[in-house]
């Protein structure tokens, strides 16, 4: 291929690679054999448009990108910490709330032993209303003997629909733990046997208002404590952003000026690592073009004087 040939070879617009080449230069991904990217997206357009998009925020200054890497690695940081604490707490405050429960129905269960043998009701109910008062989560509090029948409660205005199934369990049951919805939050009804002769059952329900409480209470404390470390991790990045970008807008700044001709110009080393070795590597190639230029100068000069003779 003769000069005429090469000539007439214009340079693509985008990459620089010659245009009589289908397909080259038309973006990341395009084949000299084909107008398919290997993705099979249609090549240019829309492709072109994302590249167009990458490239630009890829172009964000270094300042930006390692300030919204440090905002965005405390920010992902503490959201999942505190999903993680609400989660794990919220599990732990449950499972201690069952356990209370059923710890408060089995200890009713054992004093209600007497006075339910007996048959003595001002006793039962002085023992309702003495839980009452000294446990404030409780929600209400029934009394079945063993027939099913409803002794005593705590109800102002009777029990509702919902408490009226009974639960028979034998002497040696657990205890039965069951969940309900209520205007007040979520109730935890625990029923015991009461033993003895003729025996009953007792069912105790303890809201979970202080566990939301608790809950609530602990998010915002880590909430808090997670701004507080977003907010000084956002501090360390942006001085960390400073430290690593001056010497770069300094050199850059050399680089400018050398560019105009200026060679006596170096570039500050403030540090030993990559950006100062570079610096470094910047000022010996400063050193060499002055001294290059140096050598045509005296070399001109001599040119000259050997004309004028």
């Amino acid at each position: 291929m003769g000069r005429e040939a090469f000539s007439s070879i214009k340079p693509d617009r985008l990459s620089g690679f010659p245009s009589r080449f289908p397909g080259w230069g038309k973006g990341f991904g395009a084949f000299p054999w084909g107008e398919e990217t290997p993705w099979g997206a249609p090549d240019g357009g829309a492709f072109r448009r994302n590249r167009r998009l990458i490239w630009r925020f890829l172009s964000v200054p270094i300042f930006w990108k390692v300030l919204g890497i440090g905002v965005l690695v405390a920010a992902l940081f503490g959201t999942v910490t505190l999903w993680q604490t609400h989660t794990i707490t919220s599990r732990i405050l449950r499972r201690n709330l069952e356990q209370r429960t059923l710890e408060l129905t089995r200890s009713l269960s054992v004093q209600l032993e007497n006075p339910l043998a007996t048959g003595n009701e001002p006793a039962i109910h002085w023992q309702l209303l003495h839980y009452l008062a000294n446990f404030p989560e409780v929600r209400y509090i029934v009394v079945r003997d063993w027939r099913g029948r409803v002794v005593d409660y705590t109800f102002p205005k009777g029990i509702p629909g919902m408490l009226l199934k009974t639960y028979p369990p034998s002497a040696q049951s657990p205890g039965l733990l069951r969940l309900f919805s209520s205007p007040d939050g979520l109730l935890f009804d625990a029923v015991f046997p009461i033993l003895g002769k003729p025996g009953g059952q007792v069912e105790v329900a303890l809201t979970d208002k202080a566990m939301v409480g608790d809950l609530s209470l602990l998010s915002r404390s880590v909430v808090w404590t997670l701004l507080f470390c977003v907010v000084v991790g956002t501090g360390l990045a942006w001085g960390l952003t400073k430290i690593l970008t001056r010497p770069l807008h300094l050199l850059d700044q050399a680089a400018r000026t050398v560019g105009e001709g200026e060679f006596s110009t170096g570039a500050e080393v403030f540090y030993g690592d990559e950006v100062g070795r570079l610096a470094a590597t910047f000022n010996q190639m400063t050193a060499s073009l002055r001294e290059y230029r140096r050598e045509i100068l005296e070399k001109e000069k001599n040119r000259l004087f050997l004309l004028d003779k």
